[in-house]
Order: structure tokens, then sequence, then C-alpha cells
């Protein structure tokens, strides 16, 4: 278990030139991120490990109940996919468990990605594409791209963060499961495909135009996806 020290909570935030929700630009230990709004929900916060600075999620504040049980689960879920991808550049570093119900991982010192920053940078959007071909290479589909979960650095370093809901690719390759993966994957693209086409449309490449016809509707195929189809699949994932 790893030996912390917490400072005072509280819900203070870095004003940087491009504000960045929920994206710290220096260490706070206490600093919270995220708190836990409901009991399938973790807190998130800053603390330091070895004088180290680390990002600890925690279902600590859950009912007892659900987080002996799915939220236990969930950190399983999220731990695995995180040390997947281990070897993958844009990742943060997995550091190890929080007391029973939670994890630490590194610290990425930057900001979020808000539309400013994508608008008519292609260099950018490549990075973008580059970084979720190759999480998919190692098996593992996101399966929730979006601004909040992409963090430039200070060295304009591009990392994605929260795997929370992402999948990993079973072994089986006749499953239910290896669908599931597939479906995620899809996902990751045409939410890379609708950033293209809404802020550098000449990074589009042959192989994203065929999603084209996908992008208009995938805020609602989401929504459908994830509080709907993924849901319930992946209760069942063994």
């Amino acid at each position: 278990m790893l030996k912390v020290h917490l400072g005072d909570m509280d819900q203070s935030r870095f004003d940087v030139r491009q504000p960045a929700v929920n994206t710290p630009s220096c260490c706070k230990p206490g600093q919270v991120l995220q708190r836990s709004q409901s009991s399938l929900k973790a807190t998130v916060f800053i603390t330091t490990i070895d004088g180290k600075c680390v990002v600890v999620k925690d279902y600590s504040a859950s009912h007892p109940l659900l987080r002996a049980t799915l939220c236990k689960w969930f950190i399983q879920r999220e731990i695995a996919a995180i040390k997947r991808l281990q070897e993958h550049p844009s990742v943060p570093k997995f550091v190890g468990p929080y007391g029973q119900f939670g994890f630490g991982m590194e610290l990425i010192e930057g900001r979020t990605l808000d539309n400013s920053l994508l608008k008519n940078n292609a260099t950018l959007l490549r990075k973008i594409d580059q970084t979720i071909t190759r999480m998919h290479f190692f098996g593992v589909g996101h399966n929730d791209i979006r601004n909040k979960n992409l963090i430039l650095d200070r060295a304009e370093n591009l990392f994605i963060v929260d795997f929370a809901s992402a999948v990993i690719r079973p072994n089986r390759k006749l499953s239910v499961f290896r669908l599931l993966y597939k479906l995620s994957r899809f996902s990751d693209r045409i939410k890379l495909v609708r950033f293209k086409q809404e802020f550098s449309h000449q990074t589009l490449k042959a192989q994203d135009r065929p999603m084209l016809k996908f992008v208009s509707s995938s805020k609602y195929i989401s929504r459908l996806w994830k509080k709907h189809i993924y849901r319930f699949l992946k209760f069942g994932e063994s």
C-alpha cells in the first residue's frame, strides 16, 4: 500500500493562458480534481508519494456495498487498461494501489485541449490520431475521447487520460467482448474524425472519409452506447 501525504482538500484551480477544466498546472497536494457525486463515481485528487506528485482515483466515499463490489471491479478494469498501455508514451504511468478502493497514477501537468487549441492545428490533430492508433495497437479502446481527456503538457507532449470506460481486447477471438472492443475502437475513430472535420479538414485520411456519415449522429450513438449498451455488456465480461 502506498504511503502518502495529503494536504487540506480544496477545489482551487490554476489559471493558465487557455483555462483547463480539472487540469492542474503545478503540484498542489490535496487539490481535488473531481468530487464523487454518486456511489459509482470516484473522487480524484492530487497527493505526494515519496516526494513525487501523483493523481489518485479513490472510491472510498462510495456506498460500502458498491465499493466492495462494482467499484472494486471498476478499479481492476481501469488499472488493467493503464498497465496494458505502460509502453505507450502518451498514457500516464500506473503508480500503485491507494488503500483498498483506489489507485495512483502519474500526474500530467498541463492543460486540456479546448477548441481554440484544436482549430486549424493540423500538427496537434495528427498527434491525436497517432496516439489513438497506437493505443488500439496495444489492444485498448478508450471509449471516451473528448477534449477534457486529452492533455498537453508544458513541453507540448500529448497525453490521453481517464480510462474508466476503456475496453481491453480479449484473448478469445470468438467472443461478444471482442465485438465490444471493436465497437469501442470504432467509437474512438468517429470522435477523431469529428475533430478533424470540425477543426482541420485537410487532416482527414482516405480511411476517415467513410466514417463522416456517422459523425453527425455520433453524439446520440455515444449516449446510447455509454448509457445502455456498454453498461449492460460490460458487467458480463470475464
